[in-house]
């Protein structure tokens, strides 16, 4: 038998206290054989019949209602119906909080400590630096000639398209050697407290892709997920630092063809042909590592 979820007539309501509203819904579960098969209902922004509003999802219904005011789930309350062998008995309570974030799911400042499940802080680093290079582009529209698919900034998104055997632009080097080309670089770390044993094989599987999609405003294709960093903080909680790198030319590296060791030059002893390679193909979606993540924007 499978569990169904039902939420009651007179679930809904909200009371005030001491100035701020708390808001309460109440669900009975059936066809489920102990409280572990109920703990697993609990989804984010899951709703009857098949789940539960996990914690930190909204209030349902409240637009307009009660204006300028955030409820998410943060309590809850299982008990066992006696009267029916496999029935449950669940009060979600929800309070007031500052969220972080525009995502469907945002993580509550308020109210969380760093050791509390939830607690979501980001912490990063923009500073210049330098890459080798043989050309350079000094318009979107050069890029034009040589990827299908790019970037609102128009650079290629992590070898989208097809590019042409060279990438054209002005040619800079000097006698076939390349010369420093200004860069802009991010370093940036997530760090989540969770109250599980962080997916360990989703950060493998993960590490070393960059962004399907804009991630902290930065554009798709730029920002590289470095991997993870975890430690036990107190009994059942994990504290849990994501580590990510981006650079606006989204880890593209210039390569000139070369003939027994040596650069090929053309009459005007530059580098005849410069390919772009990309070091990190795979493409991912950052905020699939852990639920907390998608309330990054």
């Amino acid at each position: 038998m499978s569990a169904l979820v039902i939420e009651l007539a007179t679930s809904r309501r909200i009371a005030y206290n001491n100035g701020s509203p708390v808001g309460t819904r109440e669900f009975t579960v059936t066809g489920c054989a102990d409280e572990a098969a109920v703990y697993a209902l609990f989804k984010l922004d899951g709703e009857p019949p098949t789940n539960l509003p996990n914690k930190f999802s909204a209030y349902p219904s409240l637009s307009g209602l009660v204006p300028s005011v955030r409820l998410v789930a943060l309590d809850f309350e299982l008990r066992k119906d006696e009267s029916v062998l496999d029935k449950w008995l669940v009060s979600i309570t929800y309070r007031e909080v500052t969220l972080s974030g525009t995502g469907p799911v945002a993580a509550p400042l308020t109210q969380l400590a760093p050791n509390d499940e939830g607690y979501l802080t980001v912490r990063g680093r923009t500073e210049g630096g330098f890459i080798e290079g043989w050309r350079l582009h000094d318009t979107a529209e050069e890029w034009d000639f040589f990827y299908s698919t790019k970037t609102s900034t128009g650079l290629p998104i992590f070898g989208v398209g097809t590019p042409a055997s060279d990438i054209g632009g002005r040619k800079i080097d000097v006698g076939g050697r390349p010369v420093s080309i200004e860069t802009v670089r991010e370093q940036i770390t997530v760090d989540v407290t969770l109250g599980y044993i962080p997916n360990v094989e989703a950060i493998r599987t993960l590490a070393s892709t960059r962004n399907r999609s804009s991630f902290l405003g930065i554009p798709a294709g730029s920002v590289l997920f470095k991997g993870a960093q975890w430690s036990n903080i107190a009994p059942g909680k994990w504290s849990v630092s994501y580590e990510f790198a981006a650079d606006n030319f989204s880890h593209l590296v210039q390569v000139a063809a070369e003939y027994e060791g040596n650069v090929i030059k053309d009459s005007g002893n530059q580098a005849e042909t410069v390919s772009w390679v990309q070091p990190f193909p795979r493409l991912a979606e950052h905020r699939e590592l852990n639920d907390y993540l998608r309330s990054i924007p």
